[in-house]
Formats: structure tokens, sequence, C-alpha cells
């Protein structure tokens, strides 16, 4: 089996396979994915038996706001094998031809969102996002208290709404970490691919000031809220109760909203509190690159001997003294005895601010050796509140 980037005359062939084993040909996402946006702003790695595609993975570009910082790295998406090829094992070298690549391109991270995430667990991807999810019906939200001071705005064409998301979606990257970074094209690119799948467009209003938006789509009896961002509660519940207002269309409301979100406070029945759910996967490509990346919290100094592992990609594994000083984190290789252990799945997570360094240690991920230092990792590694909406 030979691994390779994709060139054009290849592109049919990965066409084929999306169709079988994603959208088919003729659904608007697949006319405009292969038509407008493959090869011409992502990359593809396949598997090939002679000239035939055997497997693929695409590589997508983004940009999102980790910590404070804007960091490029992939999205993987299109994980596929041909039904003739499957069982025999192709992901691992497909996994270790991208990952090569990518190290090369100088990326640090990579994001996944499984269909089955024990497939990617054994090569080093964890959850780094998770999402409130609610499935109630539409009259709870009958029962909402009205709001006097918010005006709603629906657009036609949901392009001309692009102005009053990227305002409130910019505001919210404030509070929330490892926001996908939209640009004015991206803005209008992804717009116009849930047009194309009919999805409306709804935007709250507060002295002629966008303070909240709502992306949804009605089929099969429910009302989905594709995405929504509000700057404050009543947006929120202004955007809500005009989900109920459309009892006449569909019977449910469901909607992945932010981590934390508390939305369940004003809703009366007790089995509508919703639940936490895993939504997307990362994994460090280059631990020493992720390092160099992380921003040093004000007022946080010292060191620490971290002994990281990775049993997927070997480059990765090292013993290495970090030590923060003036704002400024170093490393470097080191033969001390380690402070802390961690596979790089937890490392991820530390980055990501998943989860804080004392819950993985009491879920025992991490590893600590000296105790001294734990204040310093705490400090260095906060956790954070995590939000993505990205599909492809």
């Amino acid at each position: 089996m030979d691994f390779r980037l994709l060139n054009a005359q290849l592109l049919p062939q990965a066409a084929d396979l999306w169709d079988y084993c994603f959208e088919k040909k003729g659904d608007p996402f697949f006319e405009w994915y292969f038509k407008e946006y493959c090869l011409k702003q992502n990359s593809i790695i396949g598997g090939f038996d002679g000239d035939k595609l055997a497997c693929m993975l695409h590589l997508n570009p983004y940009a999102i706001t980790l910590r404070g910082q804007q960091v490029r790295l992939p999205y993987i998406v299109g994980v596929a094998t041909a039904p003739e090829y499957r069982g025999q094992h192709l992901t691992r070298p497909l996994l270790e031809t991208a990952f090569t690549v990518l190290r090369a391109q100088g990326a640090a991270f990579a994001l996944l969102m499984p269909i089955n995430p024990a497939i990617y667990t054994p090569y080093g991807f964890s959850y780094c996002y998770y999402r409130h999810y609610y499935k109630l019906p539409l009259t709870e939200l009958k029962h909402l208290p009205p709001v006097q001071n918010v005006k709603l705005v629906r657009y036609a064409d949901i392009t001309e709404g692009l102005a009053a998301a990227d305002a409130v979606y910019t505001a919210c990257g404030q509070e929330l970490n490892g926001m996908a970074v939209r640009s004015k094209a991206k803005w209008q690119e992804l717009l116009r691919g849930y047009a194309a799948e009919k999805v409306m467009l709804a935007a709250a209003m507060q002295n002629d000031r966008p303070v909240g938006y709502m992306l949804y789509s009605i089929a099969g009896g429910t009302f989905k809220v594709q995405e929504m961002l509000t700057l404050n509660n009543e947006a929120q519940t202004a955007l809500l109760r005009y989900a109920a207002g459309h009892l006449s269309d569909a019977e449910t409301l469901e909607w992945l909203a932010e981590p934390g979100n508390m939305a369940h406070l004003n809703f009366a029945g007790a089995d509508y509190c919703g639940s936490v759910r895993p939504f997307m996967m990362a994994r460090c490509i280059n631990i020493r690159k992720a390092l160099e990346l992380l921003p040093v919290p004000q007022g946080t100094e010292g060191e620490a001997t971290l002994l990281i592992t990775d049993k997927f990609l070997p480059l990765n594994n090292g013993l290495l003294k970090i030590k923060a000083a003036g704002g400024v984190l170093t490393h470097a290789s080191t033969m001390d005895d380690e402070d802390v252990v961690m596979d790089v799945a937890a490392f991820t997570q530390l980055v990501f601010g998943t989860f804080s360094f004392d819950e993985l240690v009491r879920a025992a991920k991490i590893k600590v050796n000296n105790p001294h230092q734990s204040g310093f990792l705490r400090s260095l590694f906060s956790t954070q509140r995590n939000y993505i909406n990205e599909y492809y």
C-alpha cells in the first residue's frame, strides 16, 4: 500500500469514496465540497493499492483561538476506507503519513470529530470539546418569560445576517476558548453552505446592536438549532421564544449549546435539563511546538520536569524541563527525575484547558511524583470553556 497526497487527477476517486461513505452525489454539500473546496483549500492523503484509492483522510485548514493565541491547525475529516479494504488496519499507516506531513508543515495540533471515538483513542486523540445537549418539546419554551427590550430580525437571505452574526461570534470569543477563527470569507462560505441546506437565520438586537443569533432548520417535526450564541440571557430567552413560535411547524427542539449553558434553569420540566456530550477530539502533533505556543499567565513562575509519553508518535516522547519566568516559557531536554508523568492525550487536554490539572490527577491520567510542582502546573494550565461548531 502506497500512502501519498492526492492530486486533481485522483480527486474523482476521493469523490466516489465519499459518496459511498458519507453524503451522496447531488447533495448540496457534496457538490460544493468537491467543486469549490477540495484541493483548492485543503489537501487529501490517500492509501493506494496500485492506482486504486483504498482509504483517505482530508486535512482541512483551520485557525482557532487557543488561550488567546491564534493557532493554525488541520481539521481531519472524511476518514474513510473502501469496503473491500476494511479489516486491513489501514488507519494506522494513514494517520502516520498524515502526522509526518503535519509535523513537516509545523502543526502543533489536529482536530477530529469522530463517528466512533474508540477508533482514534489508540492514536492519542482525546476529547477536548464538550457541549450541553437539549432535546425537549417546543411547548416547554412557551413558559419562558417574555422579553421586552430585544427585537428579533429574520434574514430571508441568511448571508445578509453575516455582520450581525460575526459581531456576536467575535464578542463571545472573549470568553470562550478554542473557537474557530472566522474571516469574512469563512463566514460567507459557511452561510452559503447552510443556505444550500435550507438553514435559516434570526438575530436578536438590543438598542440596534446585535446581541445574539440563531442558525436553525426545521425538518421531520424538529426545530434544530444549528448554532446559537448570545451575549446575555435576554437575547437567549428571546431566541428560544422565537423557536417556540414554530409549534405549527415542529414539535421538538434540539440544541447543542455551548458548555456551561444555563438555559435549563428556566425550564419547568426536570427531564429537560439536558446532558453534557463529548463533541470534538484533538491531538498534539508536536509537544515542543505546543509548549512554544503556550502563553504564561501573569504572575506564573516556576519549573517542572515532565515525562510525556506517546506510543503512536515516538518523536513526541521525552523528558522535558519547562520553566516560566518573566512571562516566558522555555523547555529543554533533561536527565532530571520526572516530577509529573502523563501521556499525549492528557497533555493535549491540559493545553486546551478541557480539564484542570487536579481533575486529570484524580482521573489517574496524570501521575505526580513531586507534589511541590503541582501549584505551578495548576497555574500554567488553567481550565477554559471550550467551544467550536465546525463540521467539515
